[in-house]
């Protein structure tokens, strides 16, 4: 049986009036940059249909020590405040284990359509 992995924080984002962000643990004040998935018509945002969900991994060093974390998560789209192209989201925060680099070199930074 594989060894568990903690969650070291988790976060909700989304966009109404701009970017905004709430997590706790190790994802408690991060810049809400982490969060971002390009609102331009070229964004990963833009493969996603209405009402669909898609599932994240992204790779972050953490300013604090250095290490590597992963964060895996989840994004709908949704409009915002001003009724332009928005999303929210959630996620969950862990360590970089070495088996685990070569699965996250692979969809690093990218959104994977559910």
């Amino acid at each position: 049986m594989p060894a568990k992995t903690p969650i070291l924080g988790q976060a909700i984002f989304g966009t109404e009036r701009g970017l905004k962000e709430q997590g706790n643990g190790i994802l408690s004040g991060v810049p809400v940059s982490c969060y971002e998935f390009g609102r331009q018509r070229d964004g990963p945002l833009h493969h996603i249909r209405d009402g669909d969900t898609a599932f994240f991994a992204r790779r972050l060093q953490n300013a604090r020590n250095g290490h590597e974390i992963n964060l895996v998560g989840a994004i709908s789209p949704c409009p915002d405040a001003q009724h332009r192209r928005g999303f929210f989201g959630g996620c969950g925060a862990d360590r970089q284990s070495p088996r685990q680099r070569g699965l996250y070199g692979l969809v690093r930074g990218q959104a994977a359509r559910a």
